[in-house]
Order: structure tokens, then C-alpha cells, then sequence
């Protein structure tokens, strides 16, 4: 989406990271998450609370954090990190890492 956004309504790099978070919140966080808690009920393998009050602290923190430091990042900036850290989910999606490590490998076998 927030490639979409920059790209396609010129949006700044911020807009776009934020307006994507704001669109997550409602259908994501909170109608996705109570399908799965009752689905995981039902199933007899529920999700464990504790882990989750432990994850959110995690993520809270991490989350306000995460937004200083970037909303204090250069647009220029802050494009061109979010760039890298799609191409090396990509990278590691396509399974290229492990193709580069056996052609690699394979080189000085």
C-alpha cells in the first residue's frame, strides 16, 4: 500500500507510512485478531493472552519509538530504507538467498 500511495497519489514518504498504519488498525488489529482468537478456541489450541499483553508492551514501545526516529528521518531518506527493507523481503520471499548461497558455494567446490 505504501508504495501505492507515494507512487500513485503523491503522497510523501510519511503520509503514506501513516495513512497505511491508520488503514491496518480497524480491519486487521481488530477483526482479524478476534477471528483468530475464536477459531484458535474452537480448535483447542488458544491463543495464549500472556504472550500477547507481552508482545503488545513490545510493540507499543517499539511503535512510538519507530515513529519519532522516523518522522525525524529525511523523506529522501527514510524512501530509499523502506526501498531496502521491501527488496530484502522480496530477496527472501523468492527464496534468493539460498540460490545465491549454493551458486556461490557451488563456485569453489
Amino acid at each position: 500500500m505504501v508504495p501505492a500511495l507515494v507512487f500513485f497519489m503523491n503522497y510523501t514518504q510519511h503520509q503514506a507510512q501513516g495513512t497505511s498504519l491508520a488503514v491496518l488498525t480497524l480491519p486487521v488489529v481488530i477483526l482479524a485478531s478476534l477471528s483468530y482468537y475464536y477459531q484458535c478456541q474452537k480448535d483447542g489450541s488458544p491463543i495464549d493472552l500472556k504472550i500477547v499483553g507481552l508482545l503488545c508492551g513490545g510493540f507499543l514501545v517499539g511503535a512510538y519509538f519507530g515513529s519519532k526516529i522516523a518522522l525525524r528521518i529525511d523523506q529522501e531518506m527514510l524512501r530509499k530504507i523502506f526501498a531496502i527493507i521491501l527488496f530484502y523481503t522480496a530477496f527472501k520471499m523468492l527464496n534468493w538467498d539460498t540460490m545465491i548461497v549454493k551458486w556461490v558455494k557451488g563456485m569453489f567446490s
